[in-house]
């Protein structure tokens, strides 16, 4: 199941319920972009006037480790930045970024981060 840039506009209590019956259903990968609770305020703080007929909802300090509770084991938690160098999409300027150790994916804390997450049931 693909979710790409979907649960950023749920509340939580919608991504819960969207696990639920993924989980029943026995999909075998759920792969999708998160947000992290930092980079979400930072990203609303700067385009607060166009995200006004869609705000931002879902956003989470305590990364893959919310999904994991509901259920669903972390195969892989990617920042966005090395997937896009990875499959060299990745402007020039922002190579040097990628270098930047990445943060545990289950405590995120303050650091906005973004990523591409792949979860198995």
């Amino acid at each position: 199941m693909l979710t790409e840039g979907l649960l950023i506009y749920l509340d939580p209590h919608d991504v819960d319920g969207l696990s639920e019956p993924l989980n029943g259903l026995e999909v075998a990968l759920w792969m999708f972009d998160f947000f992290s609770l930092a980079l979400v305020h930072r990203l609303t703080k700067k385009s607060a006037s166009m995200l006004e007929s869609a705000p931002f909802k879902f956003a989470r300090g305590d990364g893959v480790e919310y999904f994991e509770k509901l259920g669903w084991t972390t195969l892989d938690a990617e920042s966005t930045l090395l997937a896009a160098k990875r499959f060299p999409r990745l402007p020039r300027m922002l190579r040097l970024v990628t270098y930047i150790p990445q943060p545990n994916p289950r405590k995120l804390g303050s650091i906005p981060w973004n990523a591409v997450i792949r979860l198995a049931q």
